[in-house]
């Protein structure tokens, strides 16, 4: 487990030595607990982990810095990758033996980039943001054992979330979302940020 989350981590701390950009001022590694269904070749699939999926993306957050009442509405980018693997109860006839055999497994790598429309209420014991998402999706499609390709699709949004900071950089970040990019995915993911903007900007 360790393993798989040391190169999110490392990325994300390299982006932030690099000063990205003002807009893209955080990042985060996620701990996510996933509902993933989708249809391939008109069979569906579940995802076949639903605790643990790891994976990473790159956001705008306010820092509560001088906010203890406030509300405010923004166009925000973010960006996401995720690594699932998919199952099927599901058979088909082998093209080599002829007898019925289960479908293989499906693993989708995914990075995604959104602009988003967040609305933000400050409190003084967090904040809370409602979000909506539009953008594009590039995804590396491999049936195990079988084949693989690259595709892109258009990517929809839909999210809330609670941010709390507990030092001066980091944070947590608690929530559920919703993507469809012709496939569904459900997600509570719990996330542990690191925020590299600048404090006193807004």
């Amino acid at each position: 487990m360790f393993k798989k989350l040391l190169a999110p981590i490392l990325l994300l701390f390299f982006l932030s030595s690099c000063g990205t950009t003002k807009l893209l001022n955080s990042g985060t590694v996620h701990v996510k607990y996933t509902v993933s269904r989708a249809t391939f070749n008109n069979e569906l699939y579940e995802n076949k982990n639903r605790l643990g999926n790891v994976s990473g993306s790159i956001r705008n957050v306010q820092h509560p810095a001088g906010r203890r009442w406030a509300a405010n509405f923004k166009l925000v980018p973010s960006i996401h990758f995720s690594n699932t693997d998919y199952q099927s109860g599901g058979t088909r006839t082998s093209t080599t033996t002829g007898q019925l055999e289960p479908l293989p497994e499906i693993n989708i790598k995914r990075l995604s980039g959104l602009g988003n429309l967040k609305l933000t209420f400050h409190t003084p014991i967090g904040q809370f943001t409602f979000n909506g998402g539009f953008g594009g999706t590039v995804y590396k499609f491999r049936e195990k054992g079988y084949y693989e390709t690259i595709k892109t699709s258009e990517i929809r949004k839909l999210g809330m979330a609670y941010t709390g900071f507990f030092s001066k950089r980091f944070f947590a970040m608690i929530g559920p979302r919703y993507f469809n990019d012709g496939n569904e995915q459900y997600v509570f993911a719990a996330r542990l940020g690191y925020f590299w903007g600048n404090i006193s900007a807004e």
